[in-house]
Protein backbone atom coordinates (compact mmCIF):
# COMPACT_ATOMS: atom_id res chain seq x y z
CA UNK A 1 0.00 0.00 0.00
CA UNK A 2 2.69 2.67 0.98
CA UNK A 3 4.42 1.73 -2.40
CA UNK A 4 1.47 2.41 -4.52
CA UNK A 5 0.87 5.44 -2.28
CA UNK A 6 3.96 6.85 -2.96
CA UNK A 7 3.83 6.13 -7.11
CA UNK A 8 0.41 7.81 -6.64
CA UNK A 9 1.58 10.86 -5.11
CA UNK A 10 4.45 11.16 -7.48
CA UNK A 11 2.08 10.73 -10.03
CA UNK A 12 -0.49 13.53 -8.92
CA UNK A 13 2.51 15.85 -8.46
CA UNK A 14 4.00 15.72 -12.08
CA UNK A 15 0.49 16.39 -13.16
CA UNK A 16 -0.39 19.19 -11.21
CA UNK A 17 3.20 20.31 -12.50
CA UNK A 18 2.27 19.52 -15.96
CA UNK A 19 -1.14 21.42 -15.37
CA UNK A 20 0.70 24.24 -14.19
CA UNK A 21 2.87 24.55 -17.05
CA UNK A 22 0.29 24.67 -19.48
CA UNK A 23 -2.83 26.54 -18.12
CA UNK A 24 -1.41 28.43 -15.18
CA UNK A 25 -2.57 32.94 -15.64
CA UNK A 26 -1.21 33.79 -12.50
CA UNK A 27 1.26 32.29 -9.90
CA UNK A 28 4.01 30.19 -10.55
CA UNK A 29 4.38 27.28 -13.28
CA UNK A 30 7.66 24.77 -13.62
CA UNK A 31 9.15 23.29 -16.71
CA UNK A 32 11.76 20.90 -17.20
CA UNK A 33 14.82 22.23 -18.84
CA UNK A 34 17.58 20.50 -20.73
CA UNK A 35 20.36 21.12 -17.82
CA UNK A 36 18.49 18.86 -15.89
CA UNK A 37 17.03 21.30 -13.69
CA UNK A 38 13.50 22.90 -13.96
CA UNK A 39 12.73 26.87 -15.39
CA UNK A 40 10.96 28.68 -12.80
CA UNK A 41 7.90 31.36 -14.49
CA UNK A 42 6.16 33.49 -12.22
CA UNK A 43 2.95 35.51 -13.44
CA UNK A 44 0.96 38.47 -11.97
CA UNK A 45 -2.98 38.42 -12.01
CA UNK A 46 -3.26 39.80 -15.41
CA UNK A 47 -1.41 36.35 -16.84
CA UNK A 48 1.79 38.70 -17.52
CA UNK A 49 4.87 36.73 -17.29
CA UNK A 50 6.82 38.61 -14.20
CA UNK A 51 10.40 35.91 -13.61
CA UNK A 52 11.84 33.61 -15.57
CA UNK A 53 14.64 31.48 -13.56
CA UNK A 54 16.80 28.50 -14.24
CA UNK A 55 16.59 26.37 -11.03
CA UNK A 56 18.74 22.80 -10.75
CA UNK A 57 17.78 19.73 -9.04
CA UNK A 58 17.85 21.09 -5.40
CA UNK A 59 15.88 24.41 -6.38
CA UNK A 60 19.11 26.30 -6.33
CA UNK A 61 19.44 29.52 -9.17
CA UNK A 62 21.35 27.75 -11.89
CA UNK A 63 21.54 29.27 -15.01
CA UNK A 64 19.34 32.57 -16.45
CA UNK A 65 17.43 34.65 -14.84
CA UNK A 66 14.96 37.31 -16.30
CA UNK A 67 12.69 39.80 -14.85
CA UNK A 68 9.59 41.42 -16.47
CA UNK A 69 7.59 44.27 -15.51
CA UNK A 70 4.31 45.06 -17.56
CA UNK A 71 5.56 42.18 -19.88
CA UNK A 72 8.13 44.41 -21.00
CA UNK A 73 11.98 42.88 -19.93
CA UNK A 74 13.42 44.90 -17.31
CA UNK A 75 16.60 42.70 -15.58
CA UNK A 76 18.59 39.86 -17.33
CA UNK A 77 21.27 37.96 -15.55
CA UNK A 78 22.63 34.37 -14.65
CA UNK A 79 23.30 32.38 -11.67
CA UNK A 80 26.16 29.58 -10.96
CA UNK A 81 25.00 27.70 -7.66
CA UNK A 82 23.06 29.83 -6.29
CA UNK A 83 25.55 33.30 -6.89
CA UNK A 84 25.18 36.23 -9.15
CA UNK A 85 27.78 35.22 -12.06
CA UNK A 86 28.94 37.25 -15.44
CA UNK A 87 26.84 40.32 -16.73
CA UNK A 88 23.25 41.26 -15.47
CA UNK A 89 21.85 43.94 -17.77
CA UNK A 90 19.05 46.38 -16.29
CA UNK A 91 16.65 47.86 -18.83
CA UNK A 92 14.02 50.99 -18.78
CA UNK A 93 10.35 50.42 -20.08
CA UNK A 94 11.53 51.27 -23.44
CA UNK A 95 14.09 48.92 -23.83
CA UNK A 96 17.23 51.18 -23.17
CA UNK A 97 19.87 50.08 -21.02
CA UNK A 98 20.22 52.05 -17.95
CA UNK A 99 22.80 49.91 -16.17
CA UNK A 100 25.38 47.26 -16.39
CA UNK A 101 26.75 45.01 -13.62
CA UNK A 102 29.52 42.42 -13.62
CA UNK A 103 29.76 40.00 -10.75
CA UNK A 104 32.22 37.09 -10.00
CA UNK A 105 30.86 34.54 -7.27
CA UNK A 106 28.47 36.93 -6.44
CA UNK A 107 30.38 40.16 -5.96
CA UNK A 108 30.10 43.09 -8.36
CA UNK A 109 33.65 42.80 -9.84
CA UNK A 110 35.63 44.93 -12.90
CA UNK A 111 33.39 47.32 -15.00
CA UNK A 112 29.73 48.78 -13.54
CA UNK A 113 28.33 50.95 -16.03
CA UNK A 114 25.36 53.63 -16.09
CA UNK A 115 23.55 55.14 -18.06
CA UNK A 116 21.49 58.22 -18.97
CA UNK A 117 18.13 57.63 -20.34
CA UNK A 118 17.23 58.95 -23.85
CA UNK A 119 15.10 62.11 -24.21
CA UNK A 120 14.51 61.25 -28.19
CA UNK A 121 14.62 57.72 -29.98
CA UNK A 122 17.04 58.65 -32.45
CA UNK A 123 19.35 59.85 -29.39
CA UNK A 124 22.79 57.57 -29.08
CA UNK A 125 22.65 56.70 -25.36
CA UNK A 126 25.08 58.03 -23.10
CA UNK A 127 27.50 57.24 -20.38
CA UNK A 128 26.32 58.74 -16.65
CA UNK A 129 29.62 57.21 -14.89
CA UNK A 130 31.82 54.29 -14.98
CA UNK A 131 32.72 52.43 -11.76
CA UNK A 132 35.34 49.58 -11.23
CA UNK A 133 35.64 47.00 -8.30
CA UNK A 134 38.34 44.74 -7.47
CA UNK A 135 38.27 40.98 -6.63
CA UNK A 136 36.52 41.59 -3.36
CA UNK A 137 33.92 43.95 -4.27
CA UNK A 138 35.38 47.11 -3.31
CA UNK A 139 35.01 49.99 -5.32
CA UNK A 140 38.58 51.58 -6.56
CA UNK A 141 37.42 53.53 -9.52
CA UNK A 142 35.08 55.61 -10.51
CA UNK A 143 34.19 58.30 -12.84
CA UNK A 144 31.06 60.67 -13.79
CA UNK A 145 30.62 62.62 -17.15
CA UNK A 146 27.61 64.65 -17.98
CA UNK A 147 25.44 64.41 -20.83
CA UNK A 148 28.33 65.57 -23.58
CA UNK A 149 30.57 62.92 -22.41
CA UNK A 150 33.10 65.36 -20.53
CA UNK A 151 34.47 64.07 -16.81
CA UNK A 152 32.79 65.94 -14.18
CA UNK A 153 34.17 63.51 -11.38
CA UNK A 154 37.30 61.34 -11.40
CA UNK A 155 38.72 59.00 -8.09
CA UNK A 156 41.00 56.38 -8.03
CA UNK A 157 42.45 53.96 -10.59
CA UNK A 158 40.72 51.41 -12.38
CA UNK A 159 43.31 48.26 -11.99
CA UNK A 160 43.76 45.61 -9.30
CA UNK A 161 45.85 42.74 -9.25
CA UNK A 162 46.00 38.86 -8.15
CA UNK A 163 48.77 36.29 -8.13
CA UNK A 164 48.49 32.20 -6.72
CA UNK A 165 50.91 32.81 -3.96
CA UNK A 166 53.79 34.92 -2.97
CA UNK A 167 56.17 31.53 -1.46
CA UNK A 168 56.87 29.33 -4.53
CA UNK A 169 59.25 26.08 -4.83
CA UNK A 170 61.78 25.90 -7.89
CA UNK A 171 59.88 24.68 -10.90
CA UNK A 172 56.19 25.83 -9.63
CA UNK A 173 54.94 28.57 -11.62
CA UNK A 174 54.33 32.19 -10.22
CA UNK A 175 51.44 33.94 -11.96
CA UNK A 176 49.97 37.36 -11.69
CA UNK A 177 46.95 38.74 -13.04
CA UNK A 178 46.46 42.50 -13.41
CA UNK A 179 42.97 43.35 -14.23
CA UNK A 180 42.06 46.86 -15.66
CA UNK A 181 39.24 49.05 -17.15
CA UNK A 182 38.90 51.60 -19.73
CA UNK A 183 36.06 53.87 -19.79
CA UNK A 184 34.96 55.46 -23.00
CA UNK A 185 37.77 56.95 -25.17
CA UNK A 186 40.27 56.62 -22.18
CA UNK A 187 43.88 55.98 -23.02
CA UNK A 188 46.45 53.77 -20.75
CA UNK A 189 50.25 52.73 -19.84
CA UNK A 190 50.20 49.61 -17.81
CA UNK A 191 54.48 48.73 -17.18
CA UNK A 192 55.68 45.28 -15.21
CA UNK A 193 58.79 45.08 -13.82
CA UNK A 194 60.65 42.10 -12.00
CA UNK A 195 63.32 42.93 -9.67
CA UNK A 196 65.55 41.26 -7.05
CA UNK A 197 64.84 41.71 -3.29
CA UNK A 198 66.68 44.82 -2.64
CA UNK A 199 65.69 46.55 -6.09
CA UNK A 200 69.11 46.72 -6.84
CA UNK A 201 68.90 44.77 -10.61
CA UNK A 202 66.04 44.83 -13.13
CA UNK A 203 65.11 41.03 -14.60
CA UNK A 204 62.44 41.58 -17.18
CA UNK A 205 59.90 44.74 -18.04
CA UNK A 206 56.97 44.32 -20.04
CA UNK A 207 54.59 47.67 -20.83
CA UNK A 208 51.25 47.73 -22.23
CA UNK A 209 48.77 50.77 -23.43
CA UNK A 210 45.70 51.34 -25.17
CA UNK A 211 47.75 50.44 -28.58
CA UNK A 212 48.54 46.72 -27.60
CA UNK A 213 47.10 44.16 -29.68
CA UNK A 214 49.11 40.92 -28.14
CA UNK A 215 49.11 39.88 -24.29
CA UNK A 216 45.89 41.67 -23.34
CA UNK A 217 42.99 39.53 -22.99
CA UNK A 218 39.24 40.80 -22.96
CA UNK A 219 36.97 39.71 -20.18
CA UNK A 220 33.56 40.61 -19.77
CA UNK A 221 34.31 42.45 -17.04
CA UNK A 222 37.53 44.45 -18.13
CA UNK A 223 41.02 43.66 -19.69
CA UNK A 224 43.46 41.06 -18.56
CA UNK A 225 47.02 40.45 -18.66
CA UNK A 226 48.73 37.26 -17.03
CA UNK A 227 52.29 37.10 -16.19
CA UNK A 228 53.88 33.64 -15.26
CA UNK A 229 57.30 32.75 -14.57
CA UNK A 230 58.81 29.24 -13.26
CA UNK A 231 61.75 30.09 -11.22
CA UNK A 232 64.84 27.88 -11.71
CA UNK A 233 66.96 29.05 -8.56
CA UNK A 234 65.99 30.15 -5.13
CA UNK A 235 65.71 33.57 -4.17
CA UNK A 236 63.87 36.93 -3.68
CA UNK A 237 61.96 38.80 -5.73
CA UNK A 238 59.73 41.78 -6.47
CA UNK A 239 57.36 42.69 -9.04
CA UNK A 240 55.89 46.02 -9.42
CA UNK A 241 52.94 46.86 -11.25
CA UNK A 242 52.52 50.76 -12.46
CA UNK A 243 49.52 51.58 -14.19
CA UNK A 244 48.23 55.20 -15.53
CA UNK A 245 44.98 56.63 -16.85
CA UNK A 246 45.00 58.95 -19.50
CA UNK A 247 42.20 60.82 -21.58
CA UNK A 248 41.78 61.04 -25.33
CA UNK A 249 44.43 63.58 -25.62
CA UNK A 250 46.70 61.76 -23.86
CA UNK A 251 47.16 64.13 -20.94
CA UNK A 252 47.50 62.02 -17.56
CA UNK A 253 44.09 61.68 -15.49
CA UNK A 254 45.64 59.25 -12.46
CA UNK A 255 48.04 57.33 -11.91
CA UNK A 256 48.96 53.81 -9.36
CA UNK A 257 51.22 51.28 -8.53
CA UNK A 258 50.79 48.06 -6.56
CA UNK A 259 53.71 45.43 -5.76
CA UNK A 260 53.99 41.66 -5.12
CA UNK A 261 57.23 39.97 -3.35
CA UNK A 262 57.86 36.58 -4.51
CA UNK A 263 59.79 33.59 -2.17
CA UNK A 264 61.65 31.30 -4.16
CA UNK A 265 62.12 27.74 -2.70
CA UNK A 266 64.33 25.08 -3.24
Amino acid sequence: MMIKLTYFLQVLLYSSILFCSCHYKSGTSYEKNTNGGVTKKTFDKSGNLVRNEELNVDSVPEGIFKEYKGGILRCSGQYKSGKKEGTWTYLNLIGDTIRIENWFSDRRVGEQIWYYERVKSADAQKVSSYGFRDYDGEQVFVAFFDASGQITKIEGIPFTCIYNKSNVSIGIPFELFITFGLPQTFKYDCIITETDSDHSKNISRVAYSDSSRSGVYELDYGKRVKIEKIYPTAGKYSWKIFFQLKNSAGTILNRDSMSVDVVVNK
